[in-house]
């Protein structure tokens, strides 16, 4: 009977993993290029089990409690934070069919836009017990329906709202629960049909444009402008006293259209107004009833505007309008003569059209002689485009934004290429036309604080924040969008952007400054643009090779440097400390004094000259903050250090496991015995740019702990191709000497401002965790700290020679079948093992509680040749606190094995004391 039951068990077992083996087969069917994951209902444990791209380069990745951690960690674009959470769900739901789109930080620490398709698995029972899914990379797409939406939606000549769209955003308002006021303009051009049949199709298109500046300009920001027909806009005003907003826009056009002169006529406008609700209560009649008052309107003699009445009770806003009629010269004799006469509505508009036709004719000349002698002598002022700042208010803002800011900001200039050349064919209103395009374009696209000023002609600058998207990513898709969309405008002319992009440092900004900055940007960024590449990024500060300001990627809390700073001064014994991988060992240095540690306590000797400074060096090759946090007790922290600095973002992934084992060396440290001050760095790879400095200085910031970056400071000047990669590394990873002295006058620059700050400093909070945090107490166990049961396996007892000595004090095999169980009480196991480049070598099998879905298969051969390699395999993590057992066994030999399989150590993660096991 047992033995039935087992049976059963067993069958129901190979059917539920046939399921999710066809749900497998199905997802990836059509797309090869995509990440897998599995999502557990009841746990809600999400899985990544295949990397996507460059995107995330992370397998078997495992989150546990994912929506809760994922807003811990906040890898979703704040924008999407609502529809992530109806992704989870659905899922938790187990919904039949999971699709959704958001946008999430990607190994590359930029947002990129992911689909997710989830189909559930049931059980027996036909109940949902898991989700299978797979991730899409759908930025391309995303920005192809953005152009093209942008474009189906915007009237083409004059890039103002079509009438379907007016018809939506108009809808939307009105269906939205706090019936916040609403009015609706229409706006309608005097006699624009002899217009055309007098002047022609292309002057009738340029009269359109002018008004659709003309209205644009005179709009507030929150409002909708569109044009709904041949010769009809219209404008929805939004907001407390919509309707006085609505007229007081409507006077502005007006005072805006009547100084539009074309070939000597002058153009007019007639406007009706309704309003929400009091008027109506759709689209269709608001439409209807300003449709009402422009007719009244238009009755009674056009240039002017009116609104809406129930009882036609229309207030006539007529009469100022015509005033600008009877100040001309003509009017002026005409009222001498009539003196006293008191002139009709329809008098008034047929002697209005009069006086401006004998006005045009007699003065045509004369008046475009004078305009344009007037042209010649005055520069005229820059008009203003809506949603743009002045050089003043940009001024005001900055100096509320900017101060000592954590570098998040970067100062872009964006112009057009070739703008004199191109103006010139050009007349005035297209070249207004084309400035107001671009500034109203810019403006579309920016968040938060971002900002855009108008300095003058086709000169821009933008203030973005580089924490909500990379600067040079959004900056580039801003010109794509506008070129794309200009282009349809302006056929004739091949119209294209060029910008500068400036990292700003962390410090403080005048606004002198700041447009000193965005002049010398322009100068560099025309010079060096070029046919393939229109944006010219430059984070260096004027006559240096690298921006040392610039690494100060976070000023951090600095109570303890200051401490430390303070107590070097005073002759007291120090004992500063590194750790992190080969670039802190000085792997490519030509001498162990030569790499950037050694040369940063040579810099603190020659400042403090009667300090002692003890130098601890912990960096081991190749190794991660994972060993770093399991490590960093005996390798550094037993000798009391005064200040350490943290180096592993080149050693470390962009993932939630490495961003939680980062945070667990620094709590270590933060919390250890010594209180040392503490500086966190970055390096980067000098070939991609890539580097772990988004995660890390997330914990940074969390910690309030200074951060200096190197991706920020040196790699800029690499990538613009001012500084060859070649001439400070050999590999575009580890720094030669001159690489290594480039880091430690990056670094050497913060500490010396650090000296000098008088700043007071608030007081030091240790906050709770970020992560999991279940590396902040862990245990390496090697042959002389713990017994596991064995067979086969021999102890290692050579000694030790120093930290980078690392293939000691472990176990060692050959035989298949021979094992290592350890039993340990924690959260989760990792194996440190040696991988030999002079290979092959034996294969073993790590597996956690005897559970097979565990199981790590640990390949004893290298692939590489530069040495042989320490790998650290994460088997498990976040388990259920206590006791766990962990089997490892060799399952594979070779007849020509040069090597035994070589155990350096089991790192146990979660590790509680007795107190806290209680």
């Amino acid at each position: 009977m047992k033995e039935n039951e087992e049976l059963y068990a067993r069958i129901e077992e190979l059917e539920k993993e046939l399921a999710e083996e066809r749900i497998r087969r199905k997802i990836t069917e059509d797309n090869s290029d995509c990440a897998l994951w599995e999502y557990e209902i009841a746990t809600k444990k999400y899985v990544l089990s295949r990397k996507l791209g460059r995107k995330w380069s992370t397998t078997n990745m495992v989150i546990e409690n994912y929506q809760e951690q994922m807003h811990k960690w906040g890898f979703v674009h704040p924008d999407d934070w609502s529809v992530f959470d109806a992704f989870c769900e659905a899922m938790d739901r187990g919904d039949e069919h999971i699709s959704y789109e958001v946008r999430q930080v990607s190994d590359e620490a930029v947002f990129v836009w992911f689909r997710y398709v989830g189909i559930p698995v049931y059980d027996k029972d036909h109940k949902p017990y898991k989700i299978m899914g797979k991730t899409l990379d759908i930025t391309g797409e995303k920005k192809n329906q953005e152009l093209l939406e942008q474009k189906a939606e915007r009237d083409s000549l004059t890039d103002l709202y079509n009438k379907a769209k007016m018809h939506k955003l108009v809808e939307k308002h009105i269906q939205q629960e706090d019936m916040q006021e609403g009015a609706f303009l229409i706006i309608d051009i005097d006699d624009f049909k002899s217009i055309n049949d007098t002047y022609g199709h292309l002057y009738g298109d340029e009269v359109l444009i002018k008004i659709a500046n003309a209205i644009l300009i005179s709009a507030g920001m929150e409002d909708y402008a569109g044009r709904i027909g041949g010769d009809e806009f219209c404008v929805f005003c939004r907001g407390e006293n919509a309707g006085q907003h609505a007229m007081e826009t409507a006077e502005r056009i007006s005072r805006m259209a009547d100084r539009i002169h074309m070939s000597g006529r002058r153009v007019t406008l007639s406007m009706g107004i309704s309003c929400y609700p009091e008027d109506a209560s759709s689209y269709e009649e608001l439409y209807q009833k300003a449709d009402q008052a422009l007719y009244r309107v238009k009755r009674s003699g056009k240039n002017a505007f009116s609104v809406y009445d129930k009882n036609y009770n229309y207030v006539d806003y007529t009469s100022d309008r015509k005033e600008t009629d009877r100040e001309t010269g003509i009017w002026q004799e005409l009222e001498k003569y009539y003196k006293g006469r008191q002139w009709t509505e329809a008098e008034s508009e047929i002697l209005s059209t009069m006086t401006r036709m004998m006005e045009s004719y007699l003065n045509r000349e004369e008046g475009a002689g004078i305009v344009r002698e007037q042209e010649k002598d005055t520069e005229k002022p820059e008009p203003v485009i809506a949603g743009t700042e002045t050089p003043e208010s940009f001024s005001a803002k900055l100096e509320q934004i900017l101060p000592w800011q954590d570098g998040q900001y970067a100062e872009v200039f964006l112009g057009i290429r070739d703008y004199d050349v191109i103006s010139e064919k050009m007349s005035d209103e297209e070249r207004a036309s084309l400035i107001y395009h671009l500034g109203t374009h810019i403006h579309k696209h920016l968040k938060g604080q971002e900002m855009v000023c108008h300095v003058k002609k086709d000169e821009f600058l933008l203030l973005l924040d580089n924490h909500v998207e990379a600067a040079a990513e959004k900056i580039g898709h801003i010109m794509i969008m506008f070129e794309a969309m200009i282009g349809d405008k302006y056929p004739e002319v091949s119209i294209k952007l060029y910008s500068g992009i400036y990292y700003l440092e962390s410090r403080g900004y005048r606004p002198e400054e700041i447009f000193r900055i965005g002049k010398t940007l322009k100068n560099k960024a025309k010079r060096y643009y070029t046919v393939d590449n229109s944006i010219y990024e430059n984070r260096k500060s004027a006559g240096n090779v690298i921006d040392k300001e610039a690494g100060i990627l976070n000023r951090g809390n600095l109570t303890r440097l200051k401490n430390f700073l303070n107590r070097a001064a005073k002759g007291e014994r120090l004992t500063v400390g590194f750790i992190g991988g080969s670039i802190t060992q000085g792997f490519a240095a030509t001498d162990p004094d030569k790499c950037y540690a050694a040369r940063t306590v040579a810099w603190l000797r020659k400042v403090f000259p009667n300090t002692e400074f003890d130098y601890v060096n912990a960096g081991i090759g190749a190794t991660n903050s994972q060993f770093g946090a399991a490590r960093v007790q005996e390798d550094l922290l037993c000798r009391l250090p005064d200040l350490v600095m943290v180096e592993f973002s080149v050693n470390d992934h962009c993932t939630p496991h490495d961003m939680e084992t980062y945070e667990g060396l620094i709590r270590q440290i933060y919390g250890s015995r010594s209180c040392p001050a503490m500086v966190l760095l970055h390096s980067v790879y000098y070939d991609t740019g890539k580097s772990a400095a988004y995660y890390h200085a997330q914990i940074g910031r969390h910690y309030d702990l200074p951060c200096i970056s190197m991706q920020n400071s040196i790699y800029p000047a690499v990538a613009a191709g001012k500084l060859p990669a070649e001439k400070i590394t050999a590999d575009f990873l580890h720094p030669n000497d001159l690489g290594h002295e480039f880091m430690v006058a990056v670094i050497t620059n913060f500490l010396e401002k650090v000296i000098h700050d008088k700043t007071e400093e608030q007081q030091e909070i240790f906050p709770a965790p970020l992560t999991e945090n279940a590396y902040e107490h862990c245990a390496r166990l090697q042959y002389f700290n713990s017994t596991p049961e064995k067979s086969g396996f021999e102890e290692d007892m050579t000694p030790q020679r120093g930290i980078t000595d690392i293939f000691r004090n472990g176990w060692s095999a050959g035989e298949k079948g021979a094992y290592l169980e350890f039993t340990f009480r924690g959260t989760g196991a990792a194996v440190q093992y040696r991988r030999v480049k002079d290979g092959p070598a034996p294969i073993a099998t790590a597996v956690v509680d005897e559970n097979p879905e565990t199981a790590c298969v640990l390949d004893g051969t290298f692939d590489e040749t530069w040495g042989d390699k320490m790998e650290l395999a994460t088997i498990a993590e976040h388990l259920p606190y206590g006791e766990h057992r962990v089997r490892i066994e060799i399952t594979e030999t070779h007849e020509n094995d040069k090597a035994g399989f070589y155990l350096v150590s089991l790192i146990v993660s979660g590790v509680r004391t007795e107190t806290e096991a209680e």
